[in-house]
């Protein structure tokens, strides 16, 4: 048996006569095919059959006295399996049989030339496979082609797709469309220190909270990079698109464990609304573009509807002068050595606690290790003497309060010369220090 047959075919015999149907299953064997049969004879009987197992093959008699050969071909076509169909019949016009060719069948044999059954049901057998195989690979190639391979998410070539179908809907019912389009904060600092399998990680993570903040009737797509856009249908109203994004906001407070760190990563969100902010695809994308970085210059980890004032700078002034922004990551651990001392203000830099930058400026001082220890064990007795917990140092919440009640230069300069170390002026080290000590972006 070739190695396109199973080791043992499962045929599914329609014939009203049990000898007929033994013939059928002798003539499969004497061509070296193992098979295994049941016979029906009627409607239900063949409804049930198929519906209770798969099978490799059906032959069908067409002159029967319950069921016809057409029939019997509706019946197994919906039943949704993909079989191969080959009728067996006494006698047969031509012209029958090219009808029963037209509805589906795949071949026919006479009753009285059983030795080229055999040959028959092989070559349907390997032509369904092949079928199949051109199936599995046409869908193979439609999904790489259309759904991004790190997170499973539509692409940006899908997203337009349905954003395109989404808006002819729209135009037919005369209802709305929104379209929120993110960017996760920070995600380069993420792939710069944790390398890029954590930020693979974060990637997906962040895309299953996307998935499970919106309705399955809406997408979300990756568009590239750390960008994300999402298509929300039958919504008229900027309140609705706004509760979607606060949902997203509120999903991505949780921590992520990325390397052995909790890291909390931000979102900013900017959303244009069909028809209001436009009427065509590239134009709520732009639009919702421009909300979204309007998002990040008033502090990240937020959203911001599209307004026509986005384009003329008004408001420039006012988003520089808001409330001192939020850096959306934070990030605990012990494993972390960010790859640059102080990132630039264009790469919006991780919050850093203050108690870390203490440590990080005294590392840079160079001292003797009996210097850092004394250090180390100066901070620990200043934290007692104000009445401040050690936890304050290293809890992230509490940062900021050390960082207003940390020793002073010329204190730090006693620890370390008490221990051999250099002593420190004001004037050292200013390049570091002002890097070092520069309030969190």
């Amino acid at each position: 048996m070739s190695e396109e047959m199973p080791q043992e075919l499962k045929v599914l015999v329609v014939e009203d006569s049990p000898e007929r149907a033994a013939s059928l299953i002798e003539a499969l064997e004497a061509g070296a095919i193992d098979a295994r049969s049941t016979r029906v004879d009627n409607r239900d009987d063949l409804r049930a059959a198929l519906f209770a197992e798969t099978w490799d093959v059906v032959l069908s008699n067409d002159n029967l006295v319950n069921i016809d050969a057409s029939q019997v071909l509706l019946v197994v076509v919906a039943s949704g399996q993909q079989i191969p169909f080959i009728i067996v019949s006494e006698t047969m016009a031509m012209t029958r049989a090219v009808t029963l060719m037209k509805m589906g069948a795949n071949d026919f044999v006479l009753y009285e030339d059983l030795e080229n059954l055999p040959a028959a049901v092989r070559r349907e057998m390997r032509s369904m496979e092949i079928s199949r195989q051109k199936e599995e690979a046409e869908s193979s190639n439609w999904r790489l082609a259309n759904f991004d391979p790190l997170t499973d998410l539509p692409n940006r070539r899908l997203f337009f797709d349905r954003l395109s179908h989404a808006l002819r809907r729209a135009k037919r019912q005369e209802s709305g469309v929104a379209l929120l389009y993110l960017d996760l904060d920070h995600f380069k600092w993420i792939n710069d220190n944790l390398g890029h399998a954590a930020g693979d990680k974060l990637l997906k993570e962040a895309s299953q909270r996307l998935k499970d903040s919106i309705r399955e009737s809406d997408t979300v797509a990756r568009i590239g990079g750390d960008e994300f856009a999402i298509v929300l249908t039958d919504v008229d109203q900027e309140v609705a698109a706004e509760a979607v994004a606060r949902k997203i906001l509120v999903k991505m407070q949780d921590p992520m464990f990325l390397k052995d760190n909790e890291v909390y990563v931000g979102v900013s969100i900017g959303i244009a609304m069909y028809p209001q902010h436009g009427d065509e695809s590239k134009t709520l994308v732009h639009n919702a573009d421009l909300a979204m970085y309007q998002s990040k210059r008033r502090g990240r980890n937020d959203f911001r509807v599209y307004s026509p004032d986005i384009h003329d700078g008004s408001h420039a002034e006012e988003n520089a002068t808001r409330a001192t922004p939020q850096d959306p990551i934070i990030l605990r651990g012990r494993h972390v050595e960010p790859t640059r001392e102080a990132p630039s203000a264009d790469e919006a830099p991780l919050r850093i606690p203050p108690a870390q930058r203490i440590a990080a400026a005294a590392q840079r001082q160079a001292w003797p290790l009996a210097a850092k220890i004394a250090f180390i064990a100066g901070l620990i007795m200043i934290s007692i003497s104000i009445g401040t917990n050690l936890s304050g140092i290293l809890n992230p919440k509490q940062g900021q309060m050390v960082a207003e009640e940390a020793p002073s230069g010329e204190d730090l300069n006693k620890f370390a010369t008490a221990a051999g170390g250099p002593r420190k002026d004001a004037g050292d080290d200013a390049p570091a220090a002002a890097g070092t000590d520069q309030p969190p972006r």
